[in-house]
């Protein structure tokens, strides 16, 4: 689970897991397969107006990905590797949902200009990722981009995940 900041400067739970199988044909590079769940959460309040007239919004993004990667491992100390990479992929699944509740002082028939939705939509994916292994653990930070499926997520289209795993 990370932290980011948002686009409105809200700040967003980012939730991250992947499954991946790495081949190294050679010592020095490698060639990995995976498969990426990821979930964004956002709650924001957008104030307007004098006194208490606001938007309450929750947004949820989630991307279900495949990607094929490929890294370099370059040996600092003895078990110890940092391996760059760089990937790309698609996503057959991309829903995004949001929900506006607006709080007046006095009602009215105002439209609400940020509006409500939940979609569904088909997208591609870049990756780019540093990872520092030690033995069988790995921590590695992913930069992931979402391409296409602009009708499921708006906007902040990019992941920065944290990942923690085990080696084989």
């Amino acid at each position: 689970m990370d932290r980011e900041r948002e686009y409105v400067g809200a700040t967003a739970t980012v939730t991250s897991a992947a499954l991946a199988v790495r081949w190294a044909p050679s010592s020095v590079g490698g060639i990995r397969a995976a498969v990426h769940g990821i979930r964004r959460y956002v709650e924001s309040v957008q104030s307007y107006g004098v006194g208490i007239d606001h938007d309450s919004v929750e947004t949820e993004d989630r991307v279900l990905a495949f990607t094929l990667d490929t890294d370099v491992s370059i040996r600092l100390w003895r078990d110890l590797t940092l391996s760059p990479s760089v990937g790309a992929g698609f996503t057959p699944y991309v829903h995004g949902r949001q929900s506006t509740v607006r709080v007046r002082a006095m009602p009215d028939n105002t439209p609400n200009p940020f509006g409500n939705y939940s979609r569904a939509d088909v997208g591609a994916i870049w990756t780019l990722g540093l990872a520092l292994r030690y033995r069988h653990l790995v921590v590695e930070r992913r930069a992931i981009g979402l391409l296409g499926a602009e009708s499921a997520v708006q906007y902040s289209r990019e992941y920065y995940p944290w990942t923690i795993g085990y080696r084989f």
